[in-house]
């Protein structure tokens, strides 16, 4: 008679667990959840950011008039474990950085906010000025390598262009003050090069 009961009981509980699953309003649900920025973080490791697991962007104000909004792919990485066996993996199979834009403003910068909207997968940020308000949209494609980044502009804020910076094409540990094991002649990858096409 117990396991009967406790059956039902189970049974009871999936039922009304799906039927609720059923009528909850994800989006609202999901705006719930969404992160904020009080303020855009300073730097790479306190920035706001959006992917899709292969390519994505962080962005962050590292300077008092401007934002970078970084660029990402899980699959840059290093490969010369084969030719320095001796270094560790952080060295020799680490992702590497692409570069970012730069956004900079014409005012100075006062107050800045961003927005993680999960649902639609977007990150939507303000930065006010005192010369104005710079908008932005920064959303990255599911299913293709597309990054989509949209600014708008309201007061005596001009419109900012966007500045591509590569960054240098080795690991972010080499680049750091405190590794004991950092080689002294680990080479680095070649330069970028940029090139346009269409």
């Amino acid at each position: 008679m117990k396991k009967h009961f406790i059956l039902f009981l189970f049974f009871c509980v999936c039922l009304d667990f799906t039927t609720s699953a059923q009528t909850i309003n994800w989006a609202a649900f999901m705006q719930k959840q969404a992160l904020q920025w009080d303020s855009i973080g300073n730097n790479y490791y306190s920035g706001a950011f959006i992917g899709n697991g292969l390519l994505g962007m962080n962005i962050y104000k590292p300077a008092q008039n401007e934002v970078h909004f970084d660029i990402g792919r899980s699959d840059v990485v290093d490969n010369r474990t084969a030719q320095y066996p001796n270094l560790g993996k952080l060295y020799t199979q680490a992702r590497l950085p692409i570069g970012y834009y730069v956004v900079k403003t014409s005012g100075n910068i006062l107050s800045s906010k961003v927005t993680l909207d999960i649902y639609n997968a977007k990150a939507l940020g303000t930065l006010i000025t005192d010369l104005g308000e710079i908008r932005f949209t920064a959303y990255v494609a599911a299913e293709k390598e597309v990054i989509v980044l949209t600014l708008s502009v309201s007061g005596k804020e001009k419109r900012p262009e966007l500045s591509f910076v590569a960054d240098k094409s080795i690991s972010p540990r080499y680049l750091q003050s405190y590794p004991k094991d950092k080689p002294s002649d680990f080479p680095a990858n070649p330069e970028i090069q940029k090139t346009v096409e269409g």
